[in-house]
């Protein structure tokens, strides 16, 4: 992650929240052991990041060959894309994640 604020979470609380957004909060509490309370204030913060990757087109998975490399070392190989990506990232940071959720507990109170 990009953002300073990733950094008041833990990893596991991170991937709970990114399952969360991507799957169901139902999958995402029962996968991890957290509960709502653990999780939401990380999975509110994550919210403009998703906001804003939901805006862009899907990324396009390009085969690439190095001379000189072999392919099973391609991997360490660093391509520049970060221009293109640093306008969605500016995006998710205007966005106030409190105007998408409410402080009720989603498990008790799905309204």
């Amino acid at each position: 992650m990009l953002d300073a604020g990733s950094m008041d979470y833990t990893y596991s609380m991170l991937a709970t929240s990114a399952l969360c957004h991507t799957q169901s909060l139902e999958v995402a509490l029962e996968v991890s052991g957290f509960t709502w309370p653990d999780i939401k204030h990380c999975v509110i913060w994550m919210y403009a990041f998703v906001l804003a990757l939901r805006e862009r087109p899907p990324i396009q998975y390009k085969s690439f060959s190095f001379r000189g490399i072999y392919p099973g070392d391609a991997h360490h190989v660093q391509v520049p894309i970060l221009p293109k990506y640093l306008g969605t990232y500016s995006k998710s940071s205007v966005v106030d994640p409190k105007l998408f959720f409410s402080d009720p507990d989603p498990i008790t109170d799905p309204t």
